[in-house]
């Protein structure tokens, strides 16, 4: 199959269009044409390197970074002879006609072919090229590096933080870097051989074995998620490194095992200089824990459940405040997050037990505290949308009076000429 994206009838009622797949040599002219124009268009343009051996392709795809001009899609389109264009924030897709010698469909319709463009953000295109590059290598190497803990994504590799990645994906992420010879000297994998290119989809598959944390175990032993069998089924490069390839690879001794999680996260806080994020986020992922599991105990030590219960819990927040490590009552309540205390932090060392206690003995004040804010707050609500609704009522009967009165304004000085006339 070809491009996807013009296979539905367009916004404006035009019938799909057909776009089938390209040989090499016609992609291969489209991509000179169409880089051209796009030079003209951006300052950098780039197109990431083919899967090795392919026989067919479905478009073109292509990296830009640094428009020359406002120049909108639509401009575009018409300057690159498009029959049709798609575009979001990130990237635009035009329905260009394919060239004549293949542009062979009898009477019927007439052949497009669908031009990506993926538009990047200032000083990113170059690792969006690497994540692009010869078909399925990333989707490989994903397999890879994920049993280590290393994650790469549109703006980097990451390595994540175990502890964090069940609860938050994205907040388990470290940063690593976005350039791509580094993350290979990382991987262990060897930069000139990419650089030169693969003339073969086995010296690509050898190239990925050659990372220092591939592991063959992992392939055999997986557990595939959704994902991974969709990569088996519609990925023809990734199906056959798995299917093929992996079977072939000699198996390991216990001396050529593959670095623990552990270890790769020290080599890449090392290597990348993010001890100091690291320290950062781990802090606040165990200061939040320690919260999270003490007002647990708390929840646990009042008698009630449901919206109740959180009442007193947002209570104990905003009505509590500590001396020396021991939990007070305030005279008013604090409503800003930031001033509230953390009280895994503000309690005294070994002074949970004590803590405890003094929720148990006083919660039920916290609760009509807290109660009784609540309903002023409501109260004080209700009378200010009474009020904005009167304001309101008589903004508009006094809109209604002035109309009447220039109407009357307008017909009395006729009323006047009439009563003098008959006068």
């Amino acid at each position: 199959m070809g491009g996807l994206v013009f296979s539905q009838p367009g916004s404006d009622g035009e019938p799909a269009l057909k776009t089938p797949r390209m040989s090499p040599e016609v992609y291969r002219k489209l991509k000179a044409k169409y880089l051209k124009l796009f030079e003209a268009i951006y300052a950098i343009v780039i197109v990431a390197p083919e899967a090795v051996g392919k026989t067919d392709y479905g478009d073109v795809d292509f990296l830009v970074e640094g428009p020359r001009s406002d120049q909108r899609p639509a401009e575009t389109a018409e300057g690159l002879g498009a029959k049709r264009f798609f575009h979001n924030s990130e990237s635009v897709s035009f329905a260009v006609p394919l060239p004549s010698e293949q542009n062979i469909v009898g009477n019927a319709e007439k052949a497009y072919a669908q031009i990506d463009v993926r538009i990047c953000q200032p000083g990113t295109i170059r690792w969006q090229c690497f994540l692009q590059s010869y078909g399925d290598l990333w989707q490989i190497l994903g397999v890879v590096n994920r049993h280590v803990g290393l994650t790469a994504n549109d703006r980097g590799l990451h390595v994540r933080l175990a502890e964090l990645e069940s609860t938050d994906w994205r907040g388990s992420l470290v940063f690593l870097t976005d350039d791509p010879t580094a993350t290979m000297a990382f991987l262990g994998l060897d930069a000139v051989a990419y650089e030169t290119g693969f003339k073969t989809e086995e010296e690509a598959f050898a190239w990925i074995r050659s990372s220092r944390f591939f592991s063959k175990a992992v392939f055999e032993q997986r557990q595939e998620k959704s994902d991974d069998r969709r990569r088996v089924k519609t990925r023809g490069m990734y199906r056959r490194f798995v299917e093929e390839f992996i079977p072939c690879q000699p198996g390991v001794d216990s001396s050529e095992l593959v670095m623990s999680r552990g270890e790769v996260l020290s080599a890449a806080l090392t290597t990348f200089s993010k001890q100091e994020e690291y320290k950062r986020m781990t802090d606040t992922y165990r200061a939040a824990l320690a919260e999270k599991t003490l007002f647990e105990k708390i929840a646990y030590t009042i008698p009630l459940t449901d919206d109740k219960l959180n009442l007193v819990l947002r209570g104990m927040k905003r009505w509590v405040f500590f001396d020396h490590g021991r939990p007070c009552l305030r005279n008013e309540a604090e409503l800003d997050d930031n001033k509230q205390p953390v009280w895994s932090q503000a309690l005294s060392p070994d002074g949970e037990d004590e803590v405890l206690r003094w929720v148990k003995d006083n919660w039920l004040e916290v609760k009509s505290r807290e109660q009784g804010r609540v309903n002023k707050a409501k109260s004080a609500r209700k009378r200010e949308r009474e009020n904005q609704e009167r304001a309101d009522r008589e903004r508009k009967e006094k809109k209604g009076r002035s109309r009447d009165e220039e109407d009357e304004e307008r017909v009395m000085p006729w009323n006047r000429t009439v009563t003098s006339q008959c006068g």
